[in-house]
């Protein structure tokens, strides 16, 4: 999936994540929350997970560094070579 869809699709099913979807002076939900809103246009701030996987707990930087880490072990460790076909919904 895209990296955009794939997100929408954590906040309605985030499975194993865990990470902060309220902010202070926010109503609501902010979902894919990527960055904290009152985070300085210098120094954006992340909004970091902890998501169990291979019944481990690792921490990411923010849902788009699961997303890369999540898709990369398709082709990080292959020894062959290989075609990616994606499927899209």
């Amino acid at each position: 999936r895209n990296p955009y869809d794939w997100m929408k699709s954590m906040c309605r099913h985030p499975y194993t994540a865990k990470w902060s979807m309220h902010e202070r002076r926010v109503r609501g939900n902010i979902c894919p929350h990527l960055v904290y809103t009152d985070s300085k246009k210098d120094k954006l701030l992340p909004v970091e997970l902890k998501a169990k996987l291979a019944e481990q707990w690792m921490e990411f930087g923010s849902l788009a560094h699961l997303w890369n880490e999540w898709y990369a072990q398709y082709w990080r460790y292959a020894n062959f070579p290989y075609l990616i076909v994606r499927f899209e919904d």
